[in-house]
Formats: structure tokens, sequence, C-alpha cells
């Protein structure tokens, strides 16, 4: 039986609606959701050596690791999105991975630097985003959040303020703001599956999984008998992650994607979206400036997103 649209007059506008003007609308409103979140992404120009290895973003400033050819050695340095240096290479370039990656990266408008390295005596001290440093050295550290970071000193355990003062450490407020609250629990009654509880709020997402990752900028990766994906705080599966492929966590709305076969790594947004066609030897995390740093050919390259989400 076919279904007829009878020709309607809407009252004060004069505008006659039938099958043809409706679809026509729909299929404009379709395009200009479209056009309204696409990406685009395109280089910026920031010279970058080819004796160079540069970092991530953060905070408007990025590491810069050069050779030097007299001491045959890296030395780091930090660069700003014009591509001028804030501090020349003068730092030894590191990077720790673990419970918490620890490379350099400025964090709450400072940075981790290695002045030297001993196994019996490493001198370690931060320096603010015009290249200050402090006064004091120490012999181990962590990287600034939330306005402080622990230090070790002389055998000295304790909190630092910017300034490099050290203060009582139960002022400190714990909290992780891109870990949303949720916590992890695993029990026997449902097949030992996992799930989340946010004890703040009251909040639980039932123990439905076979494995729980953490929650990072709203989001967290978790398998099912279905295969990976991503949820948010609701629950709902927002990203699902495709057979051969692996997505990273989430930083301010994108995550890389790499091909478990060929190694090569792109960028999808949090929709699941391309943003990046996964054709890169290595595609960092975006920083809040939307810039991404991406290795094609040997060739390095920082290229900024806009467009609207």
């Amino acid at each position: 039986m076919e279904i007829r649209f009878p020709l309607k007059k809407i009252p004060h506008t004069g505008f006659v609606f039938n099958k043809t003007s409706l679809l026509s609308i729909l299929v404009c409103f379709f395009c200009s959701e479209l056009s309204a979140r696409s990406w685009k992404v395109s280089e910026l120009n920031i010279k970058i050596d080819k004796s160079w290895i540069p970092g991530d973003f953060h905070d408007g400033a990025a590491t810069v690791d050069v050779f030097d050819a007299e001491k045959s050695e890296y030395r780091r340095g930090y660069i700003n999105m014009g591509g001028e240096w804030i501090v020349e290479p003068k730092f030894m370039p590191f990077k720790r991975t673990g419970s918490l990656d620890i490379n350099g990266d400025f964090h709450d408008g400072m940075a981790l630097v290695l002045l030297n390295t001993d196994k019996q005596n490493d001198a370690w001290s931060y320096i603010d985003l015009s290249g200050k440093m402090l006064s004091d050295t120490f012999g181990g550290a962590l990287p600034f959040q939330n306005g402080y970071a622990v230090v070790i000193n002389n055998e000295k355990h304790g909190h630092i303020n910017k300034k490099g003062e050290y203060f009582d450490n139960k002022t400190i407020i714990r909290h992780n703001p891109k870990s949303n609250g949720y916590k992890i629990f695993r029990t026997k009654k449902y097949r030992s599956r996992c799930g989340y509880i946010n004890p703040v709020i009251h909040d639980t997402i039932p123990p439905r999984y076979l494995n729980c990752g953490k929650f990072h900028n709203g989001l967290a990766k978790v398998n099912d008998d279905k295969g990976w994906h991503f949820i948010n705080s609701a629950g709902r599966k927002v990203v699902i992650e495709k057979k051969g492929f692996n997505i990273d966590h989430f930083e301010n709305g994108f995550a890389v994607i790499t091909n478990l076969k060929s190694k090569k790594m792109g960028l999808v947004d949090r929709w699941g979206r391309s943003v990046l066609p996964v054709e890169f030897e290595y595609v960092g995390d975006v920083s809040d400036n939307m810039i991404v740093l991406t290795k094609k050919n040997g060739i390095y390259k920082y290229m900024e997103i806009t467009g609207g989400r």
C-alpha cells in the first residue's frame, strides 16, 4: 500500500509541506551536522631540524632533544608554539614508564628537568614556562599536579609548591580530575566480572565486563563477550575497537589508533571517527591547544586540528 503525504499548509508561514520538501529538509540538516562536526588538519609552520627529536606539546611548550656532537650525547631544550626556544638544549633527556609516565613534559605550568645523572647522586629540578629554574635540586622528583610535587632530597621526602617551598602534605587534596572519581571493582557473584563505583556521587556501573581500564577524561576502555570498546560514565558504548587495531586512552577528545600488524598509527575522535589516517610511524597525544606531533617517512611535523566537535 502506498502512503501519500497530503499537502499541509503551516499557519502564519504560507509554507507548503509535502514529501519532497520534508526529505530535502532532513538531508540538509544531516549535511549541516556532518559539516559542523568535520575536522580539518593542517601543518603548523614550525621548523623541525633533522637532528631533533621533538616531543608533544603540553601547556604550550614541547621538549626537543638535540644531538651534541662534541659530547656525543643528546641534550634537552623546550620550544614554544612559535618554534622559538624557551630554554636552549642543556638538560639531560629522560623517559620513565610505568604506573606514572614521566618524560619531562610541562604539567601545571612546571616541567621536571634532569641536570645530571649518577647512580649515587641524580640531580633534578623544575623550570616554569619562562625557563626560570628553581634554586634547589633534588635527588628524586615527580611531576607537578594540582600545584604541588613530590620530591626527595637528602633522604627527606616531602611536597613542594611552585616556589620550591616545603609544606604540610595534610593540606593536599589528592584528586585526579581525569579519573571522574570512578573506581574499578570486581565481584565473584557475577562470574568475577568488573564494574565501576563512584562513592562521591553514589553511582555504579554494573559488573558486566571481563576487563576494566581506568577512567580517563570521561571514558574507560573495557571488554566484554563482544570485544573491546570505550564507555562513558553512564556505561554506554561510545567507541568500538575494531579487530586488529588498538585504541589508546583519549586525551582532549582524541585517541591514537594503531594497526597491530603494520604498527602504523592514526587518530580518532571520541565518536570513533577518523581524524588522521592510519599511515603514520608516530602520532602523539593531542594537546589542549589541539596540536599533535606526527612522524611519516622519517619526518616529524606538528599538525593543528580545527573544526567543530
